[in-house]
């Protein structure tokens, strides 16, 4: 693990990827937020008609990181996600999508 201040990232790449991704925001919307301790979940921007640029997360990389990271049992993950995470409510929010993948 590699921590800079609050952030945390599993290695450099995803070091790497989040900076690259933070300046893409910077230079599109400065007010955008980027949440805290899930860096390592954080995959791109997210673009709509008439709305300003937003931090685009994974979803199941934010539960699995709450699971492994934070060792807490997928209810409780899915719970705290709920809750905690997409339910701030902040302006200039972040969405969080689900990647749909072959199992």
């Amino acid at each position: 693990m590699i921590r800079e201040g609050k952030r945390l990232f599993e290695n450099r790449a995803s070091k790497a990827m989040f900076n690259a991704i933070r300046e893409r925001l910077a230079s599109e919307d400065e007010q955008a937020v980027l949440m805290d301790g899930l860096e390592d979940a954080l995959i791109g921007v997210g673009h709509r008609f008439g709305a300003e640029a937003v931090a685009v997360y994974d979803r199941e990389a934010v539960i699995d990181l709450f699971v492994r990271r934070d060792r807490m049992t997928r209810e409780d993950a899915e719970e705290h996600f709920s809750f905690n995470v997409i339910g701030t409510g902040v302006d200039h929010a972040p969405i969080f999508v689900e990647v749909m993948r072959e199992r």
